[in-house]
């Protein structure tokens, strides 16, 4: 999943471990359970959606997982990403397709949510730069 965003006010990414993000994640689990037999929202280990959006994970990491950050050499570059595209959204009932990186920008733009800076093209700010000693790792990269 790539991000969660609430319409409860400003349109918003859904806060990591947050009540709101179990909410979440716990209705789609359960309603998938109840189309797929082989997926009981009771078996963690079979469900669908098992942690929170890839939106949030450079923060998280960096909060809960920092020694392990460091002893890795940095945060998985693919999924700090906004990941591969095609991406499906669904949004108000309502399935659409982002092709790539732009047609994402333009839904967030739509709904009035705010793209994750790292995510945004054109910013000048990557968010993360590759760290060529650890392929597949990233490392935080500030704008000067």
């Amino acid at each position: 999943m790539h991000d969660m965003i609430s319409f409860t006010t400003q349109p918003h990414s859904v806060p990591s471990a947050s009540l709101e993000e179990k909410k979440i994640i716990d209705l789609i689990n359960r309603f998938i359970a109840q189309s797929d037999l082989n997926r009981p929202f009771e078996d963690i280990e079979h469900n669908v959606i098992r942690h929170g959006p890839q939106v949030s994970y450079p923060a998280f990491a960096m909060d809960k997982e920092r020694e392990k950050v460091k002893k890795r050499g940095g945060i998985v570059k693919v999924v700090a990403e906004p990941g591969e595209f095609p991406v499906a959204i669904i949004c108000k009932g309502k399935w659409i397709i982002a092709n790539d990186i732009y047609e994402l920008e333009k839904f967030y733009n739509k709904v009035g949510a705010k793209m994750k800076v790292s995510w945004r093209p054109g910013t000048g700010n990557p968010g993360f730069v590759p760290n060529p000693e650890k392929p597949g790792m990233a490392r935080f990269s500030w704008k000067k």
